[in-house]
């Protein structure tokens, strides 16, 4: 009975000690190893699915649209840093089985403008994510189609896309983006682009988009310049730092900026399809005469031009009609 009691003993001992080694070696998404390449050797239970330049990690669940969440009909809760869901959801009435995007989808959870919209509100559709670090929540925490593709104004343009220690902070590198060659945290890598119209066009999409989440580090114009807007309407959109060429791209399509919704430039946009778009814009929009655009200690006043006539059916920027919405 000693002998059985002693090698038990020796075989818990051993259990213990081989359980506290398998720990130390696990790697949260969260961590930046000191070589990059190691993301790429994660088992991710996936495969790498190529069409020329456009590169979908896939699996049985991301694949199955009609997937089911036991969530559905729990009591929604916000997961977006300044209430971006909760706004869209008012926007549309709390509707159900909406469509999003998202761009950079970044953590699967944390500060996610569309994870509350998926997971309460059975919403579909497409995260498109570059940085490998969170491939695995998006993979393993969502329903969302995941493309792991950087979003440009073309197809199959060679970029180098920065992976920045800290979160959220890693995109495209260039002189007119946040990431820029002078920048030394982090590691680069070289990664083939596609543009937002391929991807729709890849997987069928809707043509009508509910709704667009839009934060890549200062590259949204040269994202948003591939998109083709005669085949695909995005009803609303929210957007960190707009900078003026992208702001006036969207003008010219029927976009009006509507609030500003931080203090680090999270700007809100409507196109005037919306089918409760002067009710939208009525509830939330301040009065331009008491508003100051205003970010990293710099004014952006060219966000308030165009400006909508009166009766908010004319759309004119220094004199110039961009759009005229003709009433029934």
């Amino acid at each position: 009975m000693k002998v059985l009691l002693t090698t038990c003993f020796h075989w818990y001992l051993y259990l213990l000690l081989f359980l506290i080694h398998r720990l130390g070696e696990v790697k949260t998404e969260e961590t930046f190893p000191s070589s990059y390449p190691y993301y790429w050797n994660w088992s991710l239970k996936t495969h790498t699915f190529e069409k020329g330049y456009l590169h979908l990690p896939i699996d049985s669940r991301s694949l199955q649209t009609d997937f089911q969440l036991s969530s559905i009909h729990r009591k929604f809760e916000e997961s977006s840093e300044v209430n971006q869901d909760e706004i869209i959801l008012d926007i549309f009435h709390k509707m159900k089985n909406g469509y999003f995007i998202d761009l950079a989808a970044n953590h699967w959870k944390s500060a996610s403008n569309t994870f509350s919209l998926e997971y309460y509100k059975n919403w579909k559709g497409i995260c498109i994510e570059a940085d490998p670090r969170y491939y695995e929540g998006l993979l393993a925490k969502r329903k969302c189609i995941l493309f792991i593709n950087p979003v440009g104004q073309s197809d199959g343009e060679k970029v180098s896309f920065h992976i920045h220690k800290i979160s959220g902070w890693s995109g495209i590198i260039g002189n007119e983006f946040d990431n820029t060659l002078s920048n030394e945290e982090g590691e680069d890598l070289q990664l083939t682009t596609v543009t937002l119209t391929t991807i729709l066009d890849f997987i069928q999409a809707p043509s009508i988009i509910h709704y667009l989440s839009l934060d890549i580090e200062g590259a949204e114009y040269y994202a948003m310049k591939g998109v083709n807007f005669d085949r695909y309407t995005i009803y609303t959109m929210t957007i960190e730092r707009p900078k003026q060429k992208l702001h006036y791209l969207l003008a010219s399509k029927g976009y009006l900026f509507v609030r500003q919704l931080s203090d680090f430039g999270e700007c809100l946009y409507i196109h005037h399809s919306l089918p409760n778009f002067e009710k939208v814009w009525k509830e939330y929009h301040d009065s331009d005469d008491d508003v100051i655009i205003e970010w990293k200690n710099h004014r952006h006043d060219y966000i308030l031009d165009p400006k909508w006539d009166g009766n908010i059916t004319t759309y004119r920027t220094k004199g110039e009609v961009l759009y005229e919405k003709h009433k029934d």
